[in-house]
């Protein structure tokens, strides 16, 4: 099972006598996570965390080979992760939930606690939109006003007027967010951005920060969204960031058919989004 939130009820509060153990195996330094450990045991103080740092693998079939004792696995009531699990669940007799630190769940989808288990996933998905859009717009704006040209010519020492002269401003122009229903967010799923920089994660916060910046946005989901009912995101959302209500776009186009999405991409479109199924 898997969630975007809820679950089981928290660790117990003040006042309360029995103890609960957090176990995390994480690819981050224990120093990091050292203030937010302290947040959840100053709000759990029958909480004990234990944190496991894991190796950063580049190769997926690498990842989550982690050497976790067996009598922490016994005791751990709740299991922070990324791409570590316990080999079966006998050898987490005490486990309530497992939180994943990633958007998706496909990295550890054909695991066997994940496959043959009752014990519910929880993700992280919608949180990491406003990185993920502060990226978008580096990335366009590095390539629009042409900055890595602009930045070799300075570290020359070099006087290149000419070469800011075909820079373009971001006002004005048009931004096409092909797949703007929750399906961006959830785990099989990916998200591009595409320019001639090359291919960066997108999502649907860039709406946002689009408008900001004074360009138009126009939206492609598969199914019709003709009311504001259906264009809402009842997803996590990060406070004050995202589009809940789904009022940014000033156009939708939907459809499964190659003539609807040719249709969409005829729109005169500057800058397009790509926030599909990864399959």
């Amino acid at each position: 099972m898997v969630a975007m939130g809820g679950g089981p009820e928290a660790p117990l509060r003040q006042g309360e006598t029995r103890r609960h153990l957090l176990l995390c195996v994480l690819p981050w330094p224990e120093k990091d996570a050292e203030k937010s450990i302290a947040a959840i045991k100053d709000e759990f103080p029958n909480l004990d965390v234990h944190y496991i740092p894991e190796p950063f693998f580049e190769k997926h079939e690498d990842r989550g080979k982690v050497a976790v004792p067996e009598e922490l696995q016994k005791h751990a009531d709740f299991i922070a992760t990324l791409s570590w699990l316990p080999e079966t669940t006998s050898k987490v007799p005490n486990l309530k939930f497992i939180q994943c630190f990633s958007a998706g769940i496909n990295l550890l989808a054909e695991h066997p606690v994940y496959k043959d288990s009752d014990i519910p996933f929880t993700t992280a998905s919608g949180v990491h939109g406003p990185q993920i859009a502060e990226w978008v717009v580096m990335t366009d704006l590095i390539h629009s006003h042409r900055y890595l040209t602009l930045y070799e010519a300075q570290k020359q020492k070099e006087w290149q007027q000419a070469k800011g002269m075909d820079i373009e401003d971001r006002v004005g122009k048009r931004v096409g967010i092909l797949g703007y229903g929750s399906i961006g967010r959830q785990g099989k799923s990916r998200s591009f951005l595409y320019t001639s920089s090359g291919f960066v994660y997108s999502s649907k916060d860039l709406a946002r920060v689009a408008k900001a910046m004074g360009m138009d946005v126009i939206a492609y989901t598969a199914s019709p969204r003709p009311t504001p009912e259906s264009r809402r995101d009842d997803g996590f959302i990060v406070p004050g960031t995202g589009d809940p209500d789904g009022v940014f776009p000033s156009a939708w186009y939907s459809g499964t058919d190659k003539e609807s999405l040719h249709d969409f991409l005829r729109q005169g479109i500057d800058l397009l989004v790509l926030a599909v199924p990864l399959t």
